[in-house]
Order: structure tokens, then sequence, then C-alpha cells
């Protein structure tokens, strides 16, 4: 009883710890790709570099401010292997979102682009060349469809209209095209829908198509980066999340440990299975795809959209100069980064409209619009681990603000924003500031973060940012080990007499 009665400063310590490692729930990824087995990935031992993931055919779907796990088929083994990369090591590894909205007032050379790092490297399996790459996509990327690119030290590679963004909380919209004919760019642009899925006729001759034929078949180019994905309904085995369902698509050859995936997918996530052809031919004929598009004019200082013969809302992104005012008689306004919170001289900015059924909308690019010459971040100094109200000063309540927040941390939200830093540490905070009428403006500052500890010893919860505490954890299992090791040592030297040699 004495023996337990020593030792339980240290088990209380070890459980504490432990409960400091242990997240209170399980976090699934973020994209749609639930499962993806090994048995569906091709060529998986072939020493080759090449994106596997998004693809054609395969695209990736994620909402702002979430995670997207990209696999890259690598040529050689990485060393050093992933799990313990040192931050050089990754700096290598980086990804680049761009999309193509329509341009009015804008230099030719600006570009609506996202430069990301990849944040950690994991195999896909055991033996095989693929390995899986984190990517957190901000929360102030505007919805919409991506080029996306993959730079290694091995070489880029790049997909066209391979990744969709949804705006943070909206449900994805998939449409089933009526015929087995593709839409053309001109109809597919500007439709409401997040992805399609082909008509039998043209996902048979798609599946059918070798090497680059059927990935140009199932990208549509145009202006707009609203022109949604393709899905292949057919091809090897996978689980996609859509909304509270998981399509499951069978066919592998590991039949067993697919389904013991998707089972606990199913199990942690609560959702519902769906066969995959099921799910297909449970979609409606939908209106997106069989209406009339809108139909959308250029013009040097604006763009006029006319969507009077359709039957659904239309939704466009337009490039326009950072500080320029935007104004439009009908529809819905929402402005977003071009890029990274973090330039110094932003050329340009995303607006994007929705424009409802039956209406006609015309958006004005204007002169620079109303500017705020004392915008400041408040406040400078905050506690490590404690919630703290951060706020644009002298900004009105109507803006909406791209917020920046030290690595990998970002927000999209108005002039406040409730968030946590880990410290102690100086981090920089930047923000783009977007008025009522669309005005940009920059505004930078550092916050300082000063170290805290909370109350009886008690560790702060994990921060808003996502950053759990692991440099305390790990000093605590260090001193604990070392305490062991100690008593351990106490107990094998000591004397029958109670003393110590």
């Amino acid at each position: 009883m004495s023996r337990l009665a020593s030792r339980l400063p240290l088990l209380t310590a070890a459980a504490a710890l432990t409960g400091m490692l242990v997240p209170a729930s399980v976090a699934c990824a973020d994209d749609w790709l639930a499962v993806w087995p090994a048995c569906s990935m091709a060529d998986a031992f072939r020493p080759a570099l090449s994106l596997m993931y998004p693809a054609p055919g395969l695209p990736a779907v994620v909402h702002a401010g979430e995670t997207l796990w990209a696999r890259m088929r690598m040529p050689a083994a990485l060393t050093p292997p992933p799990g313990i990369q040192q931050e050089g090591v990754l700096a290598a590894y980086v990804a680049e979102l761009t999309g193509s909205p329509l341009r009015v007032g804008t230099p030719a050379g600006e570009r609506h682009r996202h430069v990301l790092p990849v944040v950690s490297i994991r195999p896909e399996g055991s033996d095989s060349l693929v390995y899986r790459m984190r990517i957190e996509i901000p929360a102030y990327v505007a919805p919409g469809t991506y080029a996306f690119a993959l730079r290694t030290p091995f070489g880029t590679r790049r997909e066209e209209h391979a990744l969709r963004v949804l705006a943070a909380g909206a449900p994805l919209q998939i449409a089933r095209l009526p015929s087995a004919v593709l839409l053309p760019p001109s109809a597919a642009a500007t439709r409401p829908v997040d992805v399609w899925l082909p008509g039998e006729g043209a996902e048979r001759a798609l599946a059918r198509a070798p090497g680059p034929g059927a990935a140009a078949a199932t990208s549509y180019a145009g202006a707009s980066d609203d022109l949604a994905p393709t899905l292949l309904g057919e091809g090897s085995a996978l689980a996609l999340r859509i909304g509270g369902e998981l399509w499951v698509r069978s066919g592998c050859s590991a039949a067993a440990a697919f389904e013991r995936d998707v089972a606990a997918v199913l199990a942690v996530e609560k959702l519902r299975r769906v066969a995959f052809d099921a799910g297909r031919s449970a979609l409606p004929l939908s209106a997106a795809a069989s209406s009339k598009p809108a139909v959308v004019a250029v013009r040097s200082d604006g763009v006029e959209i006319d969507n009077r013969a359709g039957v659904t809302a239309t939704e466009l992104s337009l490039l326009v100069p950072f500080g320029a005012s935007v104004t439009s008689d009908a529809g819905e306004l929402a402005f977003y980064p071009a890029s990274e919170p973090g330039a110094r001289a932003p050329v340009a900015k995303l607006a994007r409209v929705r424009v409802s059924q039956g209406a006609l909308a015309t958006l004005r690019v204007g002169a620079a619009g109303t500017s705020h010459a004392d915008l400041s971040l408040r406040p400078t100094r905050v506690r490590s681990g404690q919630e703290v109200r951060m706020r644009v000063a002298g900004a009105d309540p109507s803006v909406k603000v791209a917020f920046a927040l030290g690595v990998a941390r970002s927000a999209y939200a108005s002039r406040e924003l409730e968030t946590t830093f880990l410290g102690p540490i100086e981090r920089p905070v930047r923000a783009q500031v977007f008025a009522a009428d669309g005005a940009g403006q920059v505004v930078n500052g550092h916050v300082w973060v000063e170290p805290h500890r909370p109350p009886n010893c008690a560790v702060a919860r994990r921060g808003a940012s996502g950053e759990p505490q692991l440099l305390l954890a790990w000093l605590g299992v260090a001193a604990l080990g070392r305490a062991l090791v100690r008593r351990r040592g106490l107990a094998k030297n000591a004397r029958p007499g109670g003393g110590v040699e």
C-alpha cells in the first residue's frame, strides 16, 4: 500500500499528461475523399512523379478554412522519412491554387492565386511511393474552382479545374447532366453547381479514353472559375462524403480492408452509407443543368449579368482593382483577397456576385471607395492560451476582414475575431479589410504573446488555431521519465537498513 502511495503523484501526473495528448473528439479529414484504398491507386509502386488527387475525374472538394489531403506519387522514397521532417524539408513542398475569374480593370499579368505551404507529409501505404500531403485551405479563399499545382524537389505537377472550394458551411451542390453530351464552357459558366456527374454515355466514353484525352475531356476550359469540375462515376473503389451520406464505390481487390475503413468512417462520423450508383440515380435532373444559362457581358467599367431566363440563381467571380469601389443594382456582393493578406501592396481583389433567378444585374467598377486612414489592429499584447477579441480599430461594423494570424492560421470574419495565441512569442497579424462598397485596405501589426500559467497548474485548452501545446506536454513527459528513472535507481541501491550506497 505504501509503495502505491509513493507512486501516486507520478501516476496522477501521467494521467494529466495523457489527457493533454488525447483529443476530446476524433477529428476526420475535411475534404470529401473519405476512403481511397491502395488498390485504387494505379501504379502506386512505380517510381514517377504524378499528382494522383486531385486529378481529372477525381476532383477535390473542400470548405474554406479546412484541410485538403493531396496525394502525390514520388519518384523515390522520401528522406528523411515522413513524420520527422524538419521545416527546411517541408519548405521545398508548396501548393498553389489558381483561379480564372473574369477580369475588369486589372493589369493583364495580375492573377488570382494563393500559394500555400505543405504542413505535413505522410506515407499513404507501408510499401508504396504515394504520399499524403496536408494543405490548410485558408478561410478567406473565395468559393469557386481552382487549378491545383504541387511543387516538390523532384518537379511540379498541375491539374486544371481540379479543386472546388466551398464557402464555410455551404452544402455541396451536385448536378447530373441530362444526356451523354457534356455542357460546353459557355453553358457551364455561372451555373450554381459544385460538381458535375456526366451522363452515362459520356461517362463510359471518358472512362475508355486513354491518357491526356480523358483529362482534357473532363475539364472545362473557360474564362470563369465558376466552371465546376466533373466526377466520373465509374472506376476503382472509393468513398466520398456528400452531405450526411457516404457514397461508396466498391470493387477493391482488398475488399476486407476497404470495408473496415468504410465502417470506421461510418461509425466515427455518423454518416449514412449509400451505394455510389444508387446515389447517382437518386439525384434529380438538376434545374441548373436543364435551364438556360445567364448571359454575361463584360464592359470596360463592369459586367452585366442577364439571368431573366434562368430558373436558378447564378454566381460569378470578378478580378477587380484592390482599391476600387464595386456597386450592383441587383444581386449580392462579397469580397475576398486575390492572394495572401500579407501582401504589402495588393493590386487586385475578388468580387463574387450572386444574381437571383429572373433578375438582371449590372456591376460597375469605379474609383477608389471609402478608405480609413487610421486602421490598426488591437490588442497588441495578449496572454498565452486565453481568448482574446482581435479587432480592426477604426473600421466600420459592416467591413469584412481576411485575417492571417501567424503560421497556417486564418479567418474570414467581421472587424472583430475571437481567437487565442500560444506563446511566449511575437506573432505577425496581417489583414485585408473590405468596406461595404468593396474598397480594400491593408492593415498589419504584431501581437506579443505573454506567458501565462493557468490556475492550479491546469493546462490552457487548445487554442482556436488548432495548435496543441505539444512542447509543454513533452517537457512534462521528460520530467516524469526522469523522476521514474531516479526513483528506480534509488530503490535498486537502497540498503536493508534504509540507507543508500
